[in-house]
């Protein structure tokens, strides 16, 4: 019996992904170990405070959980008073997420220290190298996901604060 060709897995672009993003995850992991979140929370902080008043269904597409778990991202903030539901302004029948002023302080403190493990990830890149990384990732991501960061339903600059209705 022949025994199979096995591929090199530095030749297989799902491989290096995988090993990346387990690299990625653990620099994420520390770098918002201080603020007792899980990357799965902080996304949810993330796309709540960009988009106030997005629905728990719009977090779970964004961050690419399924609705249960998006539940579970979003118990702690809500008990720690980061997050608060209340009616969407506009439709009534779904409850929106809220960023507190907290909620807001710590989004802010967070997204600085994941900036900081940002850079240490691409350190080994220059400017070009890694605009063509994100450029390069985003496209996959959006190709898998394409909800994932979609800021159609993103306010524009000038209207009503949302967050402080």
């Amino acid at each position: 019996m022949m025994s199979p060709e096995l591929f090199d897995p530095a030749d297989r672009s799902s491989y290096l992904l995988w090993q990346t993003a387990h690299l990625a995850g653990r620099q994420l992991t520390t770098a918002l170990e201080p603020f007792d979140l899980t990357a799965a929370q902080f996304g949810a902080l993330i796309h709540t405070g960009r988009e106030p008043g997005i629905s728990a269904a719009e977090l779970a597409r964004r961050v690419n959980l399924a609705p249960q778990s998006i539940q579970t991202a979003l118990r702690p903030l809500l008990e720690r008073e980061w997050v608060q539901r209340r009616p969407h302004p506009v439709h009534q029948r779904v409850l929106g997420n809220f960023l507190t002023p907290e909620g807001l302080m710590v989004a802010g403190q967070a997204s600085s220290a994941v900036t900081s493990a940002d850079a240490r990830l691409v350190a080994s890149l220059n400017d070009s190298e890694v605009s063509d990384l994100k450029d390069f990732l985003l496209r996959v991501l959006l190709s898998l996901n394409p909800t994932a960061l979609d800021r159609s339903s993103l306010r524009q600059a000038g209207e009503a604060d949302l967050g402080n209705a």
